[in-house]
């Protein structure tokens, strides 16, 4: 049950109206999240904006789903969970994959660390240590993937905030959080 009601399409006008518009070109359907998150024009503007830009970054399209799904494993977002590996899975990565993100495992040991750096620095609130840094350059890392990094960790919390506030409504196929579910 949603806490915050979702703004219908209809109901929509403006810039809101134009930004849902969007979201529908790229996706073929609104998911709930958009619809609610429309209650802000500035909240949806800084999520699209930071989305679009961040998928013209450095970091690949597949990792960066990994990391919204490690981020949204931790921190309970059930609705981000289900939302990312269903575009995971749209874009190809393959099941075990998805299922490893959650816990911030991966086969390739450079990805890997940048899904631990993604869950320690979602886990301290941004403030992980010096360590971490140095993590990240002995991987390979650059500053500005490490930045990037960052970034994708901030929109994915916002992404959890919105929907742990409104109680968004999964509309995708539900998935077992290993993280939270087998505790």
């Amino acid at each position: 049950m949603y806490l915050v009601k979702p703004l219908s399409f209809e109901d929509a006008s403006g810039k809101v109206k134009m930004m849902l518009e969007a979201v529908n070109n790229e996706m073929g359907h609104v998911p709930n999240f958009f619809n609610t998150i429309a209650n802000s024009p500035a909240a949806m503007e800084t999520y699209l904006g930071a989305h679009e830009t961040l998928h013209g970054g450095s970091l690949p399209r597949e990792t960066q789903e990994k990391i919204a799904i490690a981020v949204a494993s931790h921190n309970g977002c059930d609705y981000c969970l289900a939302a990312h590996t269903a575009i995971g899975r749209s874009i190809g990565i393959p099941d075990d994959e998805l299922r490893s993100a959650q816990s911030g495992l991966s086969m390739d040991f450079r990805e890997r660390a940048i899904l631990e750096i993604a869950i320690e620095l979602n886990a301290r609130h941004g403030h992980p240590g010096g360590e971490l840094v140095q993590k990240a350059l002995a991987f390979g890392i650059s500053v500005d993937e490490l930045f990037e990094i960052a970034a994708n960790v901030s929109m994915n919390i916002l992404s959890n905030s919105i929907n742990g506030l409104a109680y968004t409504e999964v509309d995708f196929p539900l998935v077992f959080n290993t993280e939270v579910d087998a505790a």
